[in-house]
């Protein structure tokens, strides 16, 4: 399960994602997210490692539309999941 300080860094990049990027592959990718971190609180098997994966495919399409002013807090924020798994 990830800190109280990396779903927060998760809500306020899916937030920001859904201002800057206008688009249905986006809101499904946000959406994906959510529910992922829905499952935290159930401690399902491997949501950690699904949601890392969603945060990638999030800064994949922000890098798609040179949106860097996202993909930036996006890439922070896998780094700092990645710390946190292997702690």
């Amino acid at each position: 399960m990830f800190s109280q300080k990396i779903y927060a860094e998760i809500a306020r990049a899916t937030q920001k994602a859904l201002d800057e990027m206008h688009n249905a592959t986006t809101i499904d990718q946000v959406t994906v997210i959510l529910e992922y971190v829905q499952l935290s609180s159930r401690n399902v098997p491997g949501y950690d490692t699904e949601v890392r994966s969603a945060i990638n495919r999030l800064l994949e399409l922000a890098r798609e539309e040179n949106q860097n002013q996202l993909a930036d807090p996006l890439e922070a924020l896998g780094q700092h999941m990645d710390q946190a798994r292997a702690s």
